[in-house]
């Protein structure tokens, strides 16, 4: 749901997040003393290109979560074999975000372009994070085999 939000968000405030992406790519607001601003990125293209490719995985993330949840709630009192196969779009989803913002944000943005360096309060590494660790703990939950409820009953 939090990504649909993020999503809806960038394409209908399409200047505000850009504004974030720009700022990052083209290291405005890093000390200018810093001797890595030759990874400035200072094509305006570049900046449109990146901030559509997050939105375009934030749309991917949106609609195979939705989809996984539905497929997921359709199955949940199917066979386990089945209801861990309705799980694939769930990982899926899941998978995606992790590599947005692992990837894409802690280490292309944090990283590459020093975002935590900024003298304004244009870095989302924080921010990256949380949303990197609660979509790892929830993959990592979605992965875990499902228990075969007849094995429990029939031990007792």
């Amino acid at each position: 749901f939090y990504v649909t939000l993020v999503a809806f968000g960038n394409l209908t405030d399409y200047q505000t997040n850009f504004a974030f992406v720009k700022l990052v790519m083209s290291m405005e607001s890093i000390l200018p003393s810093s001797t890595i601003c030759y990874r400035a990125v200072l094509n305006p293209i570049a900046y449109h290109i990146a901030y559509s490719i997050i939105i375009a995985f934030e749309v991917m993330i949106s609609v195979t979560g939705w989809y996984g949840g539905y497929i997921m709630f359709c199955c949940r009192n199917a066979s386990t074999e089945q209801f861990t196969h309705s799980k694939k779009w769930g990982i899926v989803a899941l998978t995606l975000g992790v590599i947005l913002w692992l990837a894409g944000f802690a280490a292309i943005g944090g990283e590459w372009f020093r975002m935590w360096m900024s003298t304004k309060t244009y870095h989302g590494v924080e921010a990256s994070f949380r949303l990197f660790m609660m979509m790892i703990v929830v993959l990592i939950y979605l992965i875990i085999p499902e228990g075969d409820s007849t094995q429990s009953t029939n031990s007792k």
